[in-house]
């Protein structure tokens, strides 16, 4: 029973029709659509400090390869690097030096991942229970909390984890 309570039906074949379609498109429709209604919203919202959120990066990776302990006496040492090393070494690969670009390079990452986090809550709501409206329900609830989408604009230690949450 516990089996087939985790079965998501897929859309066969036969009997598929313009609705169907539509109520099984309409949920990535509606992510790439926050995604782009976030896009001019990343370069002029939740502006952090300049210094701090680069420190944390490099910090980690001078600590990985053994140059710097730092990382074990920074205060914010018990918070995961696990977004700030990638987004670090992705900008180093794109040779982002002006601290504006590295910022809003964060920022986008920050809220692709809240959107990709926002589409695999509706595809576990609607694993869970195999209802579509639910699973809208969901989805809208966590795109749509205000202090969730603010923060998904600018937070990169506590939303990535709730997303990655989401994911897993």
């Amino acid at each position: 029973m516990a089996k087939a309570m985790l079965k998501i039906p897929a859309l066969s074949g036969r009997g598929k029709t313009a609705a169907n379609f539509l109520a099984a498109a309409a949920a990535p429709i509606l992510c790439a659509l926050f995604l782009l209604a976030g896009l001019p919203l990343v370069d002029d919202y939740g502006h952090q400090e300049a210094g701090y959120e680069p420190l944390l990066g490099l910090t980690t990776v001078d600590y990985i390869l053994g140059k710097n302990d730092a990382l074990m006496r920074h205060w914010d040492r018990f918070r995961g690097p696990g977004l700030q090393v990638p987004l670090l070494l992705l900008e180093r690969a794109l040779g982002l030096e002006d601290t504006r670009a590295q910022l809003l390079t964060r920022h986008f990452a920050t809220y692709l991942l809240f959107i990709l986090g926002g589409f695999c809550c509706y595809l576990l709501v609607y694993r869970l229970f195999n209802h579509r409206l639910l699973a809208w329900c969901a989805l809208l609830i966590f795109l749509l909390h205000p202090r969730l989408y603010a923060y998904s604009l600018f937070n990169s230690r506590d939303l990535p984890f709730l997303s990655m949450f989401m994911i897993a």
